[in-house]
């Protein structure tokens, strides 16, 4: 889908777009612990599991710069995902709110494929400090669904790797509320701590079983 907007383009990305890409995230992020994990790479792997040329999009000027980026990606079942970005300098001149619309056609498409009785919902994490794309999302029918910490460390005898570990497994947020309770100085640089906030949009109803056989039985006795 092609879509022009105040001397804009929206299209779909080719791996070739990944580094510029990159560099518009890092610049959109608001966290420098996000900004450091937002690499091309990173992008190129992410894409390694969804449909370029469907389920992702950029906004280029008409000089080729890339100032918006969002993508829809198929999570839990029911679950979809939305990755949305755009350039402060180009905020405000509706580039966000064609990105969600986008993306959320592309999911009522995808919903297709999901069982007729699942419940449906979009979501997007982002940063809470993030409040003009709060606000976008709430203009687009988005509530507010939940909030949560993410919590760094970076002292000087724990390496990246184990520090990764430690995050995915929840062991560092055990340590961190630890520490707090023997009044560790958090300013220290041995900790950040970072607040997301979660938005969503239902798609889609749970249907009830015995709604479905219902439908199922009617449609046999047409």
């Amino acid at each position: 889908m092609i879509v022009r907007l105040h001397n804009l383009l929206a299209r779909h990305p080719s791996f070739g777009d990944a580094a510029e890409i990159a560099d518009l995230l890092r610049f959109c992020e608001p966290d420098e612990a996000e900004r450091a994990e937002i690499t091309e790479e990173a992008i190129q792997q992410t894409w390694q599991g969804m449909h370029l040329p469907t389920d992702a999009w950029v906004i280029a000027t008409r000089q080729g710069r890339l100032v918006g980026y969002a993508d829809v990606r198929d999570g839990r079942a029911g679950q979809y995902t939305l990755t949305l970005y755009v350039h402060p300098e180009y905020r405000g001149r509706g580039i966000g709110t064609l990105l969600i619309r986008l993306a959320e056609e592309r999911a009522r498409e995808m919903l297709l494929t999901q069982a007729a009785e699942l419940r449906v919902t979009l979501n997007i994490t982002l940063s809470a400090r993030s409040q003009s794309a709060c606000r976008l999302l709430e203009r687009e029918g988005y509530t507010l669904t939940r909030s949560f910490w993410r919590l760094l460390i970076d002292p000087p005898d724990v390496s990246a790797q184990t520090a990764r570990h430690l995050s995915r497994t929840g062991k560092l947020r055990l340590n961190m509320v630890l520490d707090a309770h023997h009044n560790v100085n958090v300013q220290d640089g041995l900790y950040v701590a970072q607040q997301y906030v979660v938005y969503s949009k239902l798609l889609r109803e749970e249907v009830p079983e015995n709604t479905l056989q219902l439908v199922e039985l009617a449609s046999v006795r047409t």
